[in-house]
């Protein structure tokens, strides 16, 4: 709620962090209301932070070409989503000299292997976007697909779809697949919503959605 946060930002706010597309729901939040956001903070002296770990699963524009507009905005970005490397441990923050990240340094320096990991994924840029692509597609499919199984199904512009009933009373068991249930959705009173993570290939997502199909009501 974009007006709510406007509302609570004050003198006595120190930084407002946001994530786009958010985590765990997948909705995004657009530019123009970020640069509300940013203008609100600057006017409190406050570190707006925008987190995009997502974003490349998404339709939504980088707030990164207006940092330059802002002395008080930090983008950061992760390698551990779209390119399937949280182990590496590799992110980037970026924003204005006047943010003062420099005056900040890790415990741990990026080591030599994560580099030459970082510099593999740059010489095969063209692999990981085909990847995302596909997720995209997929996604979409699997969205199609859930609605006309008559479930209720919250978009997503990450890489995972939420599922549940009008009832709340849906419920899944089955030993092939990791499915993390008991989810909530903000705004929403249902209690346990279903996150279906989406794969790259429509032959995984037809077997997911063939189980969906056969989940017990009630």
């Amino acid at each position: 709620d974009v007006s709510n946060i406007l509302h609570e930002i004050d003198d006595n706010t120190s930084a407002v962090f946001l994530s786009n597309p958010s985590s765990p729901v997948g909705d995004i939040i657009d530019l123009g209301c970020l640069i509300t956001i940013a203008k609100e903070c600057r006017e409190h002296d406050a570190l707006f932070v925008v987190d995009e770990a997502y974003i490349e699963f998404s339709n939504v524009k980088s707030f990164a070409e207006y940092v330059t507009d802002f002395d008080n905005v930090l983008i950061t970005r992760t390698l551990s989503k779209a390119h399937g490397s949280a182990g590496v441990r590799f992110g980037i923050g970026y924003g204005t000299p006047a943010v003062g990240l420099k005056r900040f340094r890790d415990m741990y320096e990026i080591n030599g292997l994560t580099m030459r990991w970082i510099e593999t994924l740059c010489d095969n840029k063209q692999d990981f976007l085909d990847h995302i692509k596909r997720v995209q597609i997929v996604r979409s499919y699997m969205n199609t697909q859930a609605r006309k199984l008559a479930y209720d199904v919250v978009d997503s512009q990450c890489n995972w779809l939420h599922i549940n009933t009008e009832n709340d009373n849906l419920t899944f068991d089955n030993d092939e697949f990791i499915i993390r249930g008991n989810c909530t959705i903000p705004g929403d009173k249902r209690t346990n919503w279903i996150r279906l993570c989406v794969p790259e290939n429509f032959e995984t997502a037809d077997r997911v959605l063939n189980e969906i199909s056969t989940m017990p009501i009630g």
